[in-house]
């Protein structure tokens, strides 16, 4: 769901960026807190225990989208590097640090919360809204992005 990772596709060159309903703060070269937003009581601390600085220099380069060749091409990582940084970069990608900029933005945010099954889950749901008033209308219009399968409006 959130990058391609498989065999067949190389994690050089898929295309990344952070993922924008998280909060990352760095907190130096080798460890960040990860936050679901500023409110939030959830929060992850990530940690480099190798101390290479790999975790700081990946968190800068995908701020805007791009790729692991791209860092290498920038000089931000070395070629004897590249496999710790491939590593790195798959361990974001599962923990939904890092996402592709063209995945849908409301999936993603229940792939995050809800894991991946649960996401998958709304995919055949119907909701059925009583009532095309103000409060309906507005309900309908929230729901329209999430992409259920089926959505029924009933009003007098």
């Amino acid at each position: 769901m959130v990058a391609d990772t498989n065999p067949g596709n190389d994690i050089r060159d898929c295309p990344l960026v952070l993922n924008p309903h998280l909060r990352v703060v760095q907190c130096g070269n080798d460890e960040l807190l990860v936050k679901h937003g500023l409110r939030s009581r959830f929060s992850t601390l990530l940690r480099d225990d190798g101390r290479t600085g790999l975790l700081a220099v990946v968190v800068r380069a995908f701020r805007e989208p791009s790729t692991l060749a791209d860092l290498e091409r920038a000089g931000a990582v070395s070629s004897s590097r590249l496999t710790d940084a491939a590593a790195l970069i798959e361990q974001l990608v599962a923990q939904k640090v890092l996402m592709r900029p063209a995945d849908y933005l409301p999936r993603v945010y229940l792939s995050m919360r809800f894991g991946d099954a649960g996401a998958a889950a709304l995919d055949p749901a119907s909701v059925g809204i009583v009532g095309c008033g103000p409060l309906g209308a507005r309900m309908a219009r929230e729901l329209a992005p999430v992409r259920v399968a089926r959505q029924v409006l009933r009003d007098d």
